[in-house]
């Protein structure tokens, strides 16, 4: 059987979702009392070394997983929900890279093998389609 998933195509996938989860990061480390974020887009592309256009991509790609929301008027962001009650990301990096290890699992054994219900396994393939997008 062939598969979609090879390291050509899961390593920039990982790669993208890393990035992710580094803007989170900052978000984070440079929130207020109140948990929002006001760095400045172009801020936050200096911080991360990257361009302002992949940070307006990131920011888009958050919002749309539900991971943060933009409050207020100012490009202010804020997590919705702390990491531990979203680990999606780092959930996603792990069934991509079931992928490469094991392209053959069905879905059931996928989520028997990441431990996470049916329903979570069926979340994730729709974040990794809004990803690949």
């Amino acid at each position: 059987m062939h598969t979609i998933f090879t390291a050509d195509i899961v390593d920039p996938l990982i790669v993208r979702i890393e990035n992710y989860n580094r803007l989170l990061k900052l978000i984070d480390l440079k929130s207020l009392e109140d948990g929002s974020c006001t760095l400045p887009h172009k801020v936050m592309a200096n911080f991360l070394d990257v361009t302002h256009a992949d940070i307006v991509k990131w920011i888009d790609k958050l919002i749309d997983f539900g991971i943060i929301e933009q409050v207020g008027s100012n490009k202010a962001y804020k997590r919705k929900s702390s990491e531990v009650e979203n680990p999606s990301l780092n959930c996603l990096i792990d069934l991509l890279k079931l992928f490469k290890q094991n392209p053959n699992l069905s879905f059931s054994q996928q989520a028997e093998a990441l431990d996470i219900s049916i329903q979570e396994l069926e979340y994730l393939f729709g974040m990794l389609i809004q990803i690949i997008e």
